[in-house]
């Protein structure tokens, strides 16, 4: 064969149109043909990609990046809550001590009639708008408004409070529960 000008003289074993090795017709090593008519060496020639193949590894490198992203933003809440924990639980084991040092329980947060009054007019607002005040409003007092409210009101605001807001409302209303129970000391 002859070659065209400029073009480099064949190697060794191959020809312009690619390797010379013939091709066995075995069931062994060497019997796929490559793409210039030889053999792979058993190795089969690479395929093409399938369609639509990039498009689901470039979505799973976005899926991946997101899920760091959330995981990043997760831990760092988990940070500061527990921060908050550590100094709610030292405030109350402040609160504690110093209720068992003046022999008993601080006086009330609110009058009776300021409980109602203010009550009434979260009970009006909705619920959303409520929520918004109760997760910067005094943890003690909002407690307290809320432990006057109807559950079904009370449950409605609590569900469009911060999750740490409600958890810590119920907790504490869980706490004063008992305290709401009547006891009869007449035997009745």
């Amino acid at each position: 064969m002859s070659s065209a000008p400029g073009d480099a003289p064949p190697v060794a074993g191959e020809t312009l149109s690619g390797p010379t090795t013939p091709v066995t017709t075995g069931r062994g090593q060497g019997s796929e043909k490559c793409a210039g008519g030889g053999v792979c060496n058993g190795k089969a020639p690479p395929r093409p990609a399938e369609p639509g193949m990039q498009e689901l590894v470039t979505d799973i490198v976005k899926q991946r990046e997101v899920i760091s992203a959330e995981s990043k933003a997760m831990a760092e809440q988990k940070r500061l809550i527990d921060a908050a924990t550590l100094v709610l639980d030292r405030k109350l084991k402040v609160g504690v001590a110093g209720n068992a040092a003046s022999g008993g329980p601080s006086k009330p947060i609110l009058t009776p009639q300021d409980a109602a009054r203010l009550t009434a007019i979260y009970e009006a607002m909705r619920p959303a708008d409520a929520a918004a005040i109760f997760d910067i409003l005094d943890l003690h007092v909002g407690v307290a408004l809320l432990g006057n409210m109807p559950p079904r009101r009370a449950s409605a605001i609590m569900a469009q409070m911060s999750p740490q807001r409600a958890i810590l409302a119920t907790q504490m209303l869980a706490r004063r529960q008992p305290l709401l129970i009547p006891v009869s000391h007449d035997g009745g």
